[in-house]
């Protein structure tokens, strides 16, 4: 599994945060894209169908040039034009 994700596409509640996020934190201009590369286990795509299923997802986040182990859940089912998957990645600025 792997999902990039453009920086400059993360949302705050205020553009001000976001401003700050984007050239003091993470420096986005320099790193333009966060990446997620994992795998999902217990994964069989023959298991999949359009019920909902909870997964446990490990793999490595990288950002701002630094990359972190990272363990998530992830909520997997069949959908009309393939597989969709949703899952929130907890990141801590500190880390990165």
């Amino acid at each position: 599994l792997i999902c990039t994700v453009v920086i400059k596409d993360f949302r705050f509640k205020m553009d001000l945060m976001q401003e700050h996020f984007n050239d003091n934190y993470i420096e986005s201009h320099r790193y333009p894209k966060a990446v997620f590369k994992g795998k999902i286990e217990k994964f069989d795509v023959k298991d999949i169908t359009e019920t909902e299923k909870e997964y446990d997802v490990t793999g490595k986040m990288y950002l701002h040039g630094k990359s972190k182990i990272i363990a998530v859940k992830a909520l997997i089912k069949k959908v009309p034009d393939g597989i969709q998957i949703i899952s929130n990645f907890p990141l801590s600025v500190s880390d990165f």
